[in-house]
């Protein structure tokens, strides 16, 4: 089985990401777990704020790990966090990895991606939570794009929670397929502008 839990923080342009998986390991050795980070706008890795922790192994999140990038370095990136000590079958697990992405979220029609690829068939929970610090989003809806390749609209997400500083939404899934994606389509109103003028008088003498 496999649990993913997984944040989005939104603040301005800037998008700070953290995912946890926890189960049990299937084969009969694991060395790292490889993860997707995925972004309209490419940050160099060796530019990446990245870093995980093998929960498992280190449950005060002691040893920090630097993830070990996979292939092209473009806008959408694999990469590995290893283990600090290798899995063996049935062995549980728990990888927590932060990333902050600067410079990535625009305002106007935006969209953030949660990806899973995974051998295994089935993911048996994942709960996906999007988070806007200051300016919200007027509406939020999810869609799914399975390994087919089909797209299709899911759900409109209502917030979960909501003040002057923050909003939040919650979207939870059960018994979802190991190779897919969920695509969260939302629209934020740009900044408001104001022009200010100054006016300069010549005294009269």
């Amino acid at each position: 089985m496999l649990f993913r839990s997984h944040v989005a923080e939104i603040e301005g342009e800037d998008l700070r990401v953290t995912w946890k998986y926890s189960g049990y390991c299937r084969a009969e050795q694991e060395t790292a777990m490889e993860f997707s980070v995925d972004t309209d706008s490419n940050v160099p890795f060796v530019s990446l704020e990245c870093c995980a922790y093998d929960l498992g192994h280190d449950p005060e999140g002691e040893h920090k790990i630097r993830p070990i990038l996979i292939g092209p370095d473009g806008i959408s990136k694999k990469i590995a966090v290893p283990f600090l000590d290798p899995l063996r079958t049935r062995q549980p697990f728990s990888v927590l990895l932060k990333c902050v992405l600067p410079g990535c979220m625009q305002a106007g029609l935006e969209y953030y991606t949660s990806t899973l690829s995974f051998g295994q068939d089935q993911v048996r929970s994942s709960t996906v939570r999007m988070v806007f610090v200051g300016a919200r989003p007027e509406w939020l809806r999810v869609y799914e794009c399975a390994a087919s390749g089909g797209v299709k609209l899911l759900k409109a997400l209502s917030p979960l929670c909501q003040n002057a500083q923050r909003c939040e939404y919650l979207d939870v899934a059960e018994d979802i397929q190991g190779q897919s994606a969920r695509v969260y389509i939302f629209w934020r109103a740009p900044a408001v502008r104001v022009a200010s003028s100054i006016s300069s008088v010549n005294p009269a003498r």
